[in-house]
């Protein structure tokens, strides 16, 4: 099952199997400085407040498991009236169910607009990965643009950073050294991503005009409609997002 609230459980079965006139249905994925889940959830209950027949599922949707499974028991004591009597239902596929064929990595890719001017420039496809995904390094063989999976924190953090060269054999599962970095959670490198940061001294300062230039595909790879591979990949992750909803 995918279910995760009500608990699947032959105790929470009925209720959760209840008929109802009208379902709601929604997708929510983690945000870095803000959650309007709970909010949206107390509005819709209150304007529902005498429809005792209708119910909300939501999906669950961050390949996240640690966001989800916090989210989950969250969701289940804040709106645990709602639960008992089968308005809420909390759902969740992994990562694992979604058939997503992503752009093979790129041949290149360009960044720009960063004050410290020697990261601008072409990055090149490295022979070799980092953190077991691809990396590029560039022209200069002054930087290398990788995937950073930190963990030493409260929590894990995921993203592309670019890190000097030298600093290369310090990357790991959770040693992520940069100057500049994207941010958390866009798996693809893609000019649309914006919100770059960089740092000054200790502190990182977000560039908004930072970022990717453009990406250079290899030979005989398309895209579907000409959208960039960032577009691509979560159109049909959100197509695949209410799919499992619906089912």
């Amino acid at each position: 099952t995918l279910r995760l609230v009500p608990p699947p459980h032959p105790a929470y079965d009925a209720v959760a199997e209840k008929r109802r006139w009208m379902i709601f249905g929604m997708s929510s994925v983690r945000r870095p400085k803000a959650d309007y889940l709970g909010i949206t959830l107390s509005r819709l209950f209150h304007a529902f407040a005498g429809a005792e027949d209708t119910a909300i599922a939501v999906h669950l949707a961050d390949f996240s498991e640690d966001w989800v499974q916090r989210a989950a028991h969250w969701l289940g004591d804040a709106f645990e009236d709602e639960v008992k009597v089968g308005r809420l239902h909390v759902m969740h596929a992994p990562r694992r169910l979604y058939p997503l064929k992503q752009v093979p990595a790129y041949a290149g890719v360009e960044l720009s607009n960063f004050e410290l001017k020697s990261v601008n420039g072409e990055y090149h496809l490295m022979p070799e990965q980092l953190n077991d995904k691809e990396a590029y390094v560039h022209s200069s063989g002054s930087y290398v643009l990788y995937w950073c999976e930190d963990g030493s924190g409260d929590r894990q953090r995921r993203r592309w950073m670019v890190a000097h060269e030298r600093d290369q054999w310090n990357i790991g599962k959770e040693r992520c050294p940069g100057v500049a970095r994207a941010p958390e959670d866009h798996t693809r490198l893609d000019p649309l991503v914006v919100g770059w940061e960089e740092t000054e001294g200790r502190e990182w300062v977000v560039n908004y005009a930072a970022g990717v230039e453009s990406v250079k595909l290899k030979e005989r790879t398309n895209t579907k409609f000409g959208d960039s591979p960032q577009r691509e990949y979560w159109r049909a992750k959100q197509n695949l997002d209410y799919s499992f909803l619906m089912w």
